[in-house]
């Protein structure tokens, strides 16, 4: 029996709610060349239970159980075992479109030797649905081909932002292998692992189809450890941004350098607007990492480096009082106005 194209891998851990929908909506895929490999991550609830359930039912999927190491080790031990072409990865609380891996498969059809396909996907947060395309991607053909360089900087160029999450993509198993490009085993591996992939990526084809659905679901800190466990996820954040420009910074492509670095400290700030002022034992990091020399800031960037760096309590009461306030009355002017040329 031949290999098949698509391996979808799933890291599972305390999940019995949302699992159930998860599977499904991979099982009900209408290109049905596929494996599915659930990680089972030392769950505690019955989360491995369903995933033994699903495998007796579909032959197509596989189980492993191990101890809990964290997701990123998880999809390491699914990327040693995959038998498909290209992988995709898949939170085992959110799911994705039943054609998502026919159209993938039209994309790899059209480009059999391509190192990832970038896509969309969307945000839903209750009722609602948020959509964010591609705003560089061709609109006259929906597609754009580049590097991973080039795309790296066209996000950043385009839409003042960078995809830090894995799941909007899909991998050559080729690629990844031939790099190996395994997850560091730590929290919040996606800021660390992109960067990686991106600069290594020969080619990446861009489309603005959107084929997963991130469920955004209330995290309740209800309680003090809790809180400082969110405060440490941040710190973490803010050490591998800093590592994973300290890669981009590596290469001999300047412009990238400036914009990666223009992107990665106004990271750093918005990670220290979520960190209490307080907490004088996190606000070191950002020192450390902004005052050194580093590429052209942005004006607007430099000015609040400065404010942050002469005062953080001054730059925590503007941008976290003083900007929301400014930017709803600048947004209740601008419907005002709409409303008066209607």
């Amino acid at each position: 029996m031949s290999n098949p194209l698509f391996s979808l891998i799933v890291p599972v851990y305390n999940v019995q709610a949302y699992l159930a929908k998860c599977t499904e909506s991979i099982l009900n895929q209408t290109f049905r060349d596929f494996e599915v490999i659930l990680i089972n991550d030392g769950s505690t609830d019955n989360s491995g239970i369903i995933c033994d359930e699903y495998a007796q039912k579909d032959s197509r999927i596989v189980v492993i159980h191990k101890e809990n190491e964290g997701v990123g080790e998880a999809r390491n031990v699914g990327l040693r075992i995959v038998k498909g072409d290209y992988i995709i990865f898949v939170d085992s609380d959110d799911c994705i479109d039943e054609n998502t891996c026919e159209i993938m498969r039209q994309i790899i059809n059209d480009h059999p030797s391509i190192d990832i396909i970038a896509a969309n996907y969307k945000e839903i947060h209750k009722n609602k649905t948020k959509i964010n395309p591609y705003t560089f991607v061709d609109k006259s053909s929906n597609k754009t081909l580049l590097t991973g360089i080039d795309f790296i900087k066209a996000q950043i160029k385009h839409t003042r932002r960078y995809h830090g999450v894995i799941w909007t993509c899909i991998y050559s198993r080729r690629f990844l292998m031939d790099n190996q490009l395994f997850f560091e085993k730590t929290i919040l591996e996606d800021v660390e692992w992109i960067p990686r992939v991106y600069l290594l990526a020969r080619s990446v084809f861009i489309t603005n189809y959107y084929f997963y659905n991130y469920i955004r679901r209330d995290n309740s800190l209800s309680n003090p450890i809790q809180i400082e466990k969110y405060h440490k996820n941040i710190v973490k954040a803010l050490q591998l941004t800093y590592q994973s420009f300290s890669l981009v910074n590596k290469t001999s492509d300047d412009e990238l350098k400036n914009m990666y670095y223009e992107w990665s400290v106004r990271r750093l700030l918005h990670y220290m607007l979520k960190i209490p002022i307080y907490r004088k034992k996190y606000r070191y990091l950002a020192h450390q990492e902004l005052i050194e020399n580093k590429p052209i800031l942005s004006n607007k960037t430099r000015l609040r480096v400065k404010i942050y760096l002469i005062n953080p309590y001054l730059y925590y009461f503007l941008f976290t009082v003083i900007d929301p306030v400014y930017a709803f009355y600048i947004n209740c002017f601008k419907k005002v106005r709409i409303m008066r040329n209607n």
